[in-house]
């Protein structure tokens, strides 16, 4: 390669690399879609004792005589086997877990359980949250980039509000 090809190259990369960088940097920041609710604010608890009372971590809250019937309803037929919906059961989606800890979404505490498929764990993470007083139950499942969406209560409805919730959760425990 000559000089001169190699000062035209560096002179298009002077010119277009600015347009290409600022180009880049935009495409990264995606803006809520119009009406969607602000994500509400998540604290980890750390050393909260409640973070136990059913398990050190996903995999033992999920054969917990007390939690077990209400996870069981929380997935319905998807809890322990697969389905049209997940490409494995929901259970799956715990078989790498992490030590279960507590946060607070919103003012309210939730027991937080992680993990993922252990054979996939980069595309198959779960999240639990069980309310503290055991009312509401929510999950979210990725399954190879599609986000799956679980809640189980009296008056658990899944508005925008409660996938902002759901969401707020993930973002503060992923690794």
């Amino acid at each position: 390669m000559s000089m001169r090809e190699v000062g035209n190259r560096l002179v298009g990369v002077r010119r277009f690399g600015p347009l290409l960088a600022g180009l880049l940097a935009a495409g990264c920041v995606v803006a809520p879609p119009p009406g969607a609710p602000p994500a509400p604010t998540v604290e980890v608890l750390r050393g909260d004792a409640r973070a136990f009372q059913y398990g050190s971590n996903a995999a033992e809250l999920l054969a917990h005589p007390d939690a077990r019937e209400a996870v069981r309803r929380l997935f319905g037929s998807e809890q322990s086997q697969t389905t049209t919906r997940l490409s494995r059961s929901a259970a799956d989606f715990f078989g790498n877990p992490a030590p279960t800890r507590v946060v607070r979404i919103a003012g309210a505490d939730y027991l937080a359980a992680t993990g993922c498929v252990p054979s996939a764990c980069s595309t198959h993470p779960g999240l639990l949250l069980i309310r503290a007083d055991g009312e509401e139950l929510f999950a979210r499942l990725d399954d190879g980039g599609f986000s799956h969406y679980y809640g189980f209560g009296t008056r658990v409805e899944m508005t925008p509000r409660t996938l902002a919730l759901i969401d707020a959760a993930w973002r503060a425990l992923r690794p």
